[in-house]
């Protein structure tokens, strides 16, 4: 069976709350005010910045084609969020930001590349 990499959202937590993956995290920094289409940009951003992690995880688990297919989810995800960009990505989040340290951790929108099969 061929294995298959897929990103899957895991939810907004702060990044010592998720409890970790086989695969890769990809966490994205997000406020009251971040939209779809930021989210992707992000998203996007951060596989480019792990892209050495991503390939070295995807030949340990025997999936030698990860990058198309994971050009393919985002294409699907930017698909999914199309005429939408604008809208705000976690309305209903109920962190504050106004009295952060540098050093503070924030909520951030949780990713993973998952590989299956294989």
């Amino acid at each position: 069976m061929k294995t298959k990499a897929t990103i899957q959202e895991r939810g907004v937590m702060l990044t010592d709350y998720f409890c970790g993956t086989s695969g890769v995290m990809l966490p994205v920094s997000i406020d009251r005010l971040t939209t779809l289409g930021e989210v992707v940009d992000s998203l996007e951003q951060e596989i480019s910045s792990v892209w050495d992690h991503c390939d070295y995880v995807a030949e340990f688990h025997d999936c030698l084609d990860w990058e198309a297919q994971v050009k393919e989810e985002i294409a699907d995800i930017k698909e999914r969020v199309k005429g939408r960009g604008g809208e705000i990505y976690s309305p209903d989040l109920e962190f504050t930001f106004d009295d952060l340290d540098e050093c503070d951790e924030v909520a951030v929108a949780i990713f993973t590349i998952e590989f299956e099969g294989g």
